[in-house]
């Protein structure tokens, strides 16, 4: 099983990915993504609500302060 490689080129082309690695790239990218998306909206949250504390009512839900 010992393959003659003459460059760097024909190792990589030489070995095959399986179905199973591609999928789990793409569900890594995907999780990469939300995480993200989820941290964007928690800091916009907070934003949100510290403006409301600090006075900027157009940032603040009536229904909070009954």
């Amino acid at each position: 099983m010992n393959k003659n490689y003459s460059n760097w080129n024909e190792i990589i082309d030489d070995e095959q990915e399986s179905i199973w690695k591609k999928i789990g790239m793409v569900l890594f990218m995907i999780l990469f993504v939300v995480i993200i998306w989820f941290c964007i909206s928690v800091a916009g949250a907070y934003e949100e609500h510290r403006l409301c504390m600090n006075g900027a009512t157009e940032y603040c839900i009536p229904e909070d302060f009954k």
